[in-house]
């Protein structure tokens, strides 16, 4: 793709005309002229797989992301506390970033909080840290049967350490009083407005329960919603099929699939592998097996939902990409049906096969891969091989959308696309794995063209850009001219959503 300079005429939220010359972007909509000298235009950039709202928390709650161990994480908590109901909560914590890297317990939390229930999220949002004032809550003690898909970590003696893996936080998490559906709203606001200064149109809601749907649906009535948003229902627990929503589109806001879980992640080593991690002598869990996989997307298909499953581990890429394989032989998926794998994180060369298929859809967030790096080292050792395997997929068929994972991650694409052309991990100079990096072309396609292609049905593009729904994201750079070290230094000069222009 070319990145555009010249005049852009808008009518009725579609581009209508475009004349190119150098030097701006000239936008023209409802008699009004605006233009951005030295910038140049983009198709609207997209963020795949997100969490508004949890975004949104992590912009007004406690965060533990930049915190360097156990001790520091409480004397922050204590410093910034942020309560809901009589919980102190947070999220963001990563022993992989503290100075000694030993897993948390609750020994700290209960010298500091021993009246007060404790709730804090591991940065992957798959573990959580809690104090005995929490457990005792939920009724957790050493004999306490860990749920299917979970586990609740203990100690020598049998006794829990206050560390919960994915299933076994739901132990705690349900007794923490929920977000009405005005602060909830107040959080999606507070997320896309963040979203947008970054240049971004449209993001992917990956989990929404259907219980928050609603605050989804009434700020888009309200036409409050800056950016577009398509969203997977919680689907893990049948949780959709209590509700009526159907595949729909409002204004800003649709409706449009099932997300599922087969796995937890790598860094809380609940990633699903075929071998034992390297430095533990686990093969992590399955959260689902193939079967219910299986007729739990047909169910969803059947409704006309696309399917969206989240698989980090080997083990549970293979399983996803063997159900999709046999959903769309066995004419379950018919052609317009979307099959995602989200994070795709780690991939036998032999699973590639499956990539053939062209309703498969490899979800990647790019800057988990500089950001986890040396943890996926430790964890995977000579495994590490088949990890982000982005130029693999492309040579095998695949097509990649690409997002972030946010607030796990930063939701900037600007880094997202440094990691997919560079790969160079945080704080090191050479590139991971480099065989497996994409050229800047294709990353770019992967945020602001194959998402469109895919998702956005008459989508229609050019580099006249001619015909397109006037969703821009205009950049202060030419992709395609100045130095790879740069791209992360990228800003978003204006976003335009609907032709409506919004400055950052």
């Amino acid at each position: 793709m070319l990145p555009f300079q010249g005049k852009i005429i808008i009518e009725k939220n579609r581009i209508v005309a475009t004349e190119t010359f150098p030097g701006s972007v000239l936008i023209i909509n409802k008699g009004k002229s605006n233009e951005f000298i030295n910038s140049w235009a983009y198709p609207g950039f997209v963020d795949s797989h997100g969490h508004v709202a949890a975004l949104g928390s992590k912009l007004t709650e406690l965060d533990l992301s930049k915190c360097s161990s156990d001790e520091e994480c409480v004397e922050w908590s204590l410093l910034n506390p942020r309560f809901r109901g009589v919980w102190l909560t947070g999220r963001g914590w990563n022993e992989e970033l503290w100075r000694d890297k030993i897993e948390p317990d609750l020994k700290l939390l209960d010298y500091y909080y021993p009246d007060i229930p404790v709730y804090f999220t591991r940065v992957d949002g798959h573990a959580a840290w809690v104090n005995s004032k929490a457990l005792q809550i939920a009724g957790i003690d050493e004999y306490t049967k860990e749920p299917d898909g979970g586990m609740i970590v203990k100690d020598k003696s049998g006794n829990p350490t206050g560390v919960l893996i994915d299933n076994a936080m739901d132990l705690v998490k349900k007794f923490i009083p929920r977000y009405d559906k005005n602060q909830l709203k107040e959080l999606i606001l507070s997320a896309c407005n963040n979203l947008s200064s970054f240049g971004l149109t449209q993001v992917h809601e990956m989990d929404l329960h259907p219980d928050n749907a609603g605050a989804f649906i009434e700020l888009d009535n309200e036409n409050k919603l800056p950016v577009k948003i398509k969203a997977y229902l919680s689907a893990q627990k049948d949780e959709w099929k209590n509700y009526d929503y159907t595949p729909s589109t409002y204004n800003n806001f649709s409706i449009c699939g099932l997300k599922f879980y087969t796995d937890g992640a790598l860094g809380s080593r609940g990633a699903a592998l075929f071998d034992k991690y390297n430095d533990s002598d686990s093969r992590g869990m399955m959260l689902i097996n193939e079967s219910e996989l299986f007729n739990k997307s047909k169910a969803g298909l059947e409704k006309g939902f696309h399917i969206a499953t989240h698989a980090i581990g080997d083990k549970a890429n293979s399983l996803v990409l063997k159900t999709y394989s046999k959903l769309i032989e066995e004419g379950i998926a018919n052609k317009d049906s979307i099959l995602r794998l989200e994070h795709a994180q780690t991939i036998r060369t032999e699973d590639l096969k499956y990539l053939k298929h062209k309703n498969i859809i490899i979800s990647i967030q790019p800057v988990h891969c500089i950001s986890d790096a040396p943890m996926a080292e430790k964890r995977l050792g000579d495994n590490c091989k088949y990890a982000y395997p982005w130029k693999s997929v492309l040579q095998s068929g695949g097509r990649i959308v690409a997002g972030s994972d946010f607030p796990i991650e930063s939701h900037n694409p600007f880094i997202g696309i440094d990691a997919f052309v560079r790969r160079v991990p945080f704080n090191r100079e050479d590139s991971f794995y480099p065989d497996e990096r994409i050229s800047r072309e294709e990353a770019l396609g992967a945020y602001c063209i194959t998402p469109h292609k895919i998702f956005d049905e008459g989508f229609n593009y050019s580099d006249k850009l001619v015909g397109m729904e006037a969703d821009l994201t205009i950049l202060d750079k030419n992709f395609l001219e100045f130095d790879e070290k740069d791209i992360s230094k990228t800003k978003a000069v204006v976003t335009v959503v609907n032709g409506k222009l919004i400055e950052n």
